[in-house]
């Protein structure tokens, strides 16, 4: 059995899970805020960084649903695709989705989220 968006769905709506995203998510604007400034789309990362630094409660939810279809980290959460995730089980597999794993999908994802200027 394979992962499914069934799966990405249940586990973006466990609250624990939610909660880690958004603390890796102000780590990563907080690096943002640090990176070089000739790093690819700068200005607008930073400024990205600050409104979540301003209300990360209001951009959290947007990088859970993200980061619950990142298959690295979804494949810690069903164990390969070997369990499907259900509302009973779901916090209890949301625990097994690494940090690291959690940390690389922002990273992956951060700019998909930007307004091009």
């Amino acid at each position: 059995m394979a992962a499914s968006h069934s799966d990405s769905y249940v586990l973006s709506t466990d609250s624990t899970f939610r909660s880690r995203v958004q603390a890796a998510l102000i780590t990563a604007a907080i690096s943002i805020w640090n990176e070089a400034g000739s790093t690819a789309f700068h200005v607008q990362r930073v400024r990205y960084a600050a409104e979540i630094m301003n209300s990360p409660g209001t951009c959290a939810p947007l990088f859970a649903n993200a980061v619950a279809t990142d298959a690295t980290c979804l494949s810690d959460a069903t164990q390969g695709g070997t369990v499907a995730l259900t509302s009973g089980n779901v916090a209890a597999q949301a625990a097994l989705v690494s940090d690291v794993h959690m940390d690389n999908a922002i990273s992956a994802q951060f700019n998909s989220f930007l307004v091009p200027f």
